[in-house]
């Protein structure tokens, strides 16, 4: 990391002895180099430096140190650490300023400290620090893949990966929360898909109502946080203005024809859940799933099996709500092909890092859950379509009966045949 300081002889004795309080380990140092220096011996670097930098009046911090270092499965010669410190020193201008390589092989992992003098010998003028995180990331980055190796993302030489895979602690909300009630903290990064998928949403929702259906199918929720809006589910917290700049809830809200606020309050004392639960959680799916396929986000073949699903639920559902509670066992059979689609949606939206391993894990288990209470209820359903059918067509006794027909008892067929057997003849 690079860091300026104010002397050399306290960064050099360090590099070479490690910290005064711990035992000295003399095979701390791996090898030593100088650039622009008379001398080859550090133990006098630091004198040639501090004389150097006395020349201008103005510095306060003539040291500049930094480090590179390699992953602990490479194993870099020598050579090659000092070429790759020296080509750094070069794309940040430093060729000509005075510098000391010192090499460590105390820690699993090869790496080299370069301990720079900012003013330079000649022209007595401070090297400026500015942007030397950028231009130390993108030098490694290009000499590693010049190399063929793989090189460590960073914000400024690769700031897409960075933010991917990097395992930052959040410093918003759901941090603080977290926090409260002691449980763990994520940091929860915006893929590609997600972005596209709410971006779908954001444009394709006509209305309060399609848009948080399509957000509760994804298992997201819009909240109004401060001057803007957070998209909140489970565990995680994503601002809305982090999915674009053109995502606002201002601008939103215009397009919706009311505030968030309005229609929550409004929604809160209009809107009842049906009577049937799985037809609103069937409807969200479908809704998302319309939204996905306009941006073609997912296959035809998935928006058909949600929308058959929807109206399958939609022709069965709402007869069952005259049936006596023993009949509504019956109800076992819709909800495992609500969970069945539901399941098959979930495999889906995993797929393409729109839900998590928990949430596919949940809906499987939905799934099951749903399966062994079908199970168990199939005696009883079974028996409703025998009680529905004397109900409605009566007896078989009273079928026979409405027809006319004489009800006699089978006759036992007579046999004209030898009993071989018992060797005689039948009687006639």
């Amino acid at each position: 990391m690079p860091k300026p300081g104010k002397g050399f002889r306290g960064v050099v004795r360090y590099l070479l002895y490690g910290d005064r309080k711990k035992p000295h380990n003399p095979d701390r140092v791996a090898w030593c180099e100088t650039r622009n220096l008379l001398v080859d011996d550090p133990e006098k670097v630091p004198a040639i430096m501090r004389a150097t930098a006395a020349l201008s009046k103005r510095v306060k911090k003539p040291v500049y140190h930094y480090v590179i270092s390699w992953h602990r499965d490479e194993a870099p010669s020598d050579e090659l650490m000092r070429q790759v410190a020296d080509t750094t020193c070069e794309d940040l201008g430093l060729t000509e300023h005075q510098a000391l390589y010192i090499a460590h092989n105390d820690t699993e992992h090869r790496h080299v400290h370069i301990v720079v003098n900012r003013v330079h010998p000649e022209t007595h003028r401070a090297w400026k620090t500015s942007n030397d995180y950028r231009r130390i990331e993108k030098s490694l980055r290009r000499q590693s893949e010049e190399m063929g190796r793989d090189y460590i993302p960073g914000r400024h030489n690769d700031p897409e990966r960075f933010y991917r895979e990097r395992r930052r602690r959040p410093k918003d909300g759901a941090y603080q929360r977290s926090r409260r009630l002691e449980g763990s903290v994520t940091f929860n990064d915006i893929n590609k898909n997600l972005q596209a998928a709410f971006m779908a949403i954001y444009h394709g929702a006509s209305g309060w109502s399609q848009f948080g259906d399509a957000l509760s199918a994804l298992g997201l929720r819009l909240e109004a946080k401060g001057q803007g809006a957070v998209l909140v589910g489970g565990d995680r917290e994503y601002k809305l203005s982090a999915f674009g700049k053109e995502a606002r809830l201002k601008d939103l809200q215009a397009r919706m024809g009311e505030s968030l606020t309005e229609f929550r309050k409004a929604d809160a004392t209009t809107w009842e859940l049906p009577a049937e639960p799985h037809r609103r959680a069937s409807l969200q799916r479908v809704t998302l799933a319309k939204l996905l396929r306009s941006e073609h986000l997912i296959e035809e073949a998935e928006l058909k099996r949600q929308r058959e699903h929807h109206q399958n639920l939609e022709d069965a559902a709402w007869p069952l709500a005259t049936l006596s509670k023993d009949e509504k066992r019956y109800g076992a059979h819709l909800a495992f092909a609500e969970a069945t689609a539901s399941a098959d949606f979930a495999f889906c939206l995993h797929r393409m890092g729109l839900v998590d391993d928990n949430q596919l894990a949940k809906a499987v288990a939905e799934r099951e859950a749903a399966a062994s209470t079908l199970a168990n209820h199939q005696a009883a359903v079974d028996q409703l379509v025998v009680d529905a059918t004397k109900t409605l067509f009566g007896s078989p006794e009273e079928r026979r009966a409405a027809s006319g027909k004489r009800v006699t008892k089978p006759q036992k067929a007579r046999s004209n045949e030898r009993d071989d057997d018992h060797d005689f003849e039948p009687k006639r």
